[in-house]
């Protein structure tokens, strides 16, 4: 399993701890684990820790069962399950408890990380702001995986978030746990019950004034488990009552007026996350992590004199705290890196990352709104989608301008896309719209030669290019981040040459080539360059990533293949191709000029030299090629059974993944080098003639000869995008 790990921020700090993956144990049953004593209990369930054996070692683990008797245990019982699941959807990041396994018999059971460095609740009021605020940062990474999985957790506490004990000198290392089972309890109408009143948002009390529960609330309840953090105590104490009354009715003092080294600013920041209304808070819990990190850099570079340690205040007398204590992770020596190393300075100073002035329609969750984020649209760039594609024409809806090349990325309810030079005023333009066709903003920027923008979370990115042949200057590219509701620019940086490579957006990273020669790792927050790797020659290609390496060609006599590491952007292998034998112009010399999709470990690479290739995605081994007549320009789209590509001599090939072996082509006028799009049984060409094929048979099922100018359709939901124009069925 690749686990997420990001730790942004100085990581040169002596008492920062490396992160712990969860022991490497495999599926396991019930009858298989040694339970002990009961080391935690509260909501419905108790916990236990327990040992297992496994090749011949014995290894801790904790151990979650329902516990009976309760009024909701019933209900726990049948939920049970659902939520073990949930919780094992998020097993892959660093800052979340891991689930090693799970079961129905002879009860429902989760068999949990043990952690042996107790839960956050015993650290409150003995940690100096510096460590109170990385421990902030963490928590709220592990909740942001949930929120990019479309969990929320709505119970977020100190009792909630575990710690593994670390060497001398190094702080303990967070985990958020207890995933799912509070979101389950929120749907009753004894909804408190199992939640914290000390943490818990006014929503949770009041749902008719506030709104109801979700993402929101647990920027809330983030924002209360910091403020204790850094104060020593929580926003509002006393009895169950009075904390209720105070979380509906009044202001919480700043956490400054209980710890006197806790600056202005983080006043602020913890405060907007405590406001009452859900639309004064952040809008995210990115942007409340990316302030606490902020705030983090500037107490540990000793911006803020925040470094000497306070004395330990008297733990609080707080009768409504949950005596759960969910213990997780067994001292493991697992290692996984917690930063990227930037092997290169950003040449332009990227400015900081403000809050937009925009909302999304809907709050929960963002990322589950963005429809077609990129080109891929995954990150493999398999140019497939699971939406079934229209098999008897189309009819258009609207057409803001049919002469768009870029296609089109879509969030929420908005469509961004690019609209060119010589239709354009002779300027190129991004653009925001509503899905009606309605102009939301637009950002005159230098010519958008990549054929499409990529999105993350509330950033848009867009790759411009300035031509020192048509203006004055030399040649240079700029990959800008704009706010994707506002179009103002977040940071931008300067590439040597310019850019015909699609963003590509993993993990909060960047992946952009440029004709400088360069593949371009870049923090999506911050603007600054992770890594850079240097080929021989031009990168035209959209990068695809798949299990942490990430895959791009180079042109011209270079011609190689490269899969590079994500991390470290060191190379794990290259792959030679051939040389285009009939050279029509400079840049038909040899190359991968297009994205190149990966599907179950295989990588399919469309080259200059004619041919396809299959090569296994681990080692860079080629499994067979297949040789096409015409240059292969554009990228292929690829499912289980065949892979899809088109020539410059206007043939569209379906091809088996497994053999190489032709299942069918069909010469069609105006394909040239033109993306296919896979709607399921549905293949799709939409340059020039827009035409509908069988992606078994091959058959021609419709096409509609209206120009849709060059942009490759972006499939939704009987819904079509190609370039500014829309489309039903």
């Amino acid at each position: 399993m690749v686990y997420e790990t990001t730790m942004p921020g100085p990581t040169e700090d002596d008492r920062i701890p490396e992160a712990v993956a969860p022991l490497p144990l495999p599926d396991f049953a019930y009858d298989d684990l040694e339970e002990g004593e009961r080391v935690g209990t509260g909501g419905d369930a108790d916990v236990y820790r327990a040992t297992i054996n496994h090749n011949n070692y014995t290894y801790p683990v904790a151990v979650k069962e329902p516990r009976f008797g309760e009024t909701i245990q019933q209900r726990v019982v049948e939920k049970f399950q659902t939520e073990a699941e949930t919780w094992r959807s998020l097993n892959d990041h660093d800052n979340i408890v891991s689930v090693y396994s799970s079961g129905a018999e002879p009860l429902p059971w989760l068999a949990l990380e043990f952690m042996d460095g107790g839960t956050l609740d015993a650290q409150i009021g003995s940690l100096d702001v510096a460590e109170a605020l990385w421990l902030s940062g963490r928590i709220a990474e592990g909740v942001r995986h949930g929120h990019r999985h479309g969990v929320a957790h709505l119970d977020i506490k100190p009792t909630n978030v575990l710690l593994r004990d670390t060497p001398d000198g190094k702080w303990k290392y967070p985990k958020v746990s207890d995933w799912g089972l509070a979101k389950m309890l929120l749907k009753h109408s004894d909804s408190t019950k199992g939640i914290s009143p000390t943490y818990a948002a006014p929503e949770q009390f009041d749902a008719e004034e506030y709104g109801s529960p979700d993402d929101l609330t647990d920027i809330y309840q983030l924002g209360a488990l910091v403020y204790a953090l850094v104060a020593g105590e929580p926003p509002f104490s006393g009895s169950s009552t009075a904390v209720m009354q105070g979380i509906l009715q009044e202001e919480p003092d700043p956490p400054s007026t209980a710890n006197s080294s806790i600056s202005a600013a983080a006043d602020e920041i913890i405060l907007k996350a405590l406001a009452k209304k859900k639309g004064d808070r952040y809008e995210s819990v990115l942007l409340f992590k990316k302030e606490l990190d902020r705030l983090f850099e500037e107490y540990i570079e000793g911006d803020i004199d925040a470094t000497t340690p306070r004395a330990a205040s008297p733990a609080n007398d707080l009768t409504d705290r949950t005596s759960e204590t969910s213990p997780d992770l067994q001292n493991d020596t697992a290692e996984s890196g917690l930063s990227r190393t930037a092997k290169a300075e950003p040449q332009t100073q990227p400015s900081s990352v403000g809050s937009h002035t925009g909302s999304p329609s809907s709050h929960m969750n963002m990322d589950n709104h963005i429809k077609w984020p990129m080109f891929g649209p995954d990150p493999s760039n398999t140019s497939y989608v699971e939406v079934s594609g229209p098999r008897e024409g189309i009819s258009e809806n609207w057409d803001f301008n049919q002469a768009a090349a870029v296609s089109p990325v879509v969030a929420d309810e908005l469509l961004y896309g690019s609209v060119s030079g010589p239709i354009n005023e002779n300027r190129d333009d991004v653009y925001a719209l509503s899905l009606d066709g309605e102009e939301k903003w637009r950002y005159e920027s230098g010519e958008i030669r990549s054929p499409s923008l990529a999105i993350d979370e509330d950033v848009l990115i867009a790759c411009e290019s300035f031509d020192g042949r048509f203006q004055e200057g030399d040649d240079y590219g700029l990959i800008t981040a704009l706010d994707r509701f506002t179009g103002t620019v977040k940071w931008q940086i300067e590439t040597g040459h310019v850019i015909f490579s699609a963003p590509t957006i993993v993990g909060g990273t960047v992946y952009v080539g440029s004709h400088d020669s360069n593949l371009y790792a870049i923090d999506i927050r911050s603007g600054t360059i992770e890594w850079r790797f240097e080929t021989n020659a031009e990168i035209f290609t959209t990068p695809s990533v798949a299990n942490g390496t990430v895959y791009f060609g180079s042109g011209r006599k270079d011609a190689h293949i490269y899969a590079v590491d994500t991390k470290t952007g060191r190379e794990q292998w290259r792959f030679k191709t051939g040389e285009y034998e009939d050279f029509v112009s400079a840049y038909d010399e040899g190359g991968i000029f297009n994205a190149m999709p990966i599907k179950n470990g295989v990588l399919y690479a469309g080259g200059i030299d004619e041919r396809l290739y299959a090569l296994d995605a681990d080692s860079g081994a080629e499994k067979w090629n297949f040789k096409a007549k015409g240059s292969i320009n554009s990228s292929p789209a690829v499912n289980t059974d065949n892979v899809f590509f088109s020539t410059s001599d206007d043939i569209i090939y379906a091809v088996n993944t497994s053999d190489g072996a032709l299942n069918w082509k069909a010469e069609v006028p105006t394909s040239k080098n033109t993306r296919p799009i896979l709607a399921e049984d549905t293949l799709l060409l939409g340059a020039g003639i827009l035409r509908a094929f069988d992606a078994d048979s091959g058959t021609e099922l419709w096409n509609s000869k209206a120009d849709r100018g060059a942009s490759h359709p972006v499939i939704l939901e009987e819904k079509m995008y190609i370039g500014f124009s829309s489309y039903s069925w």
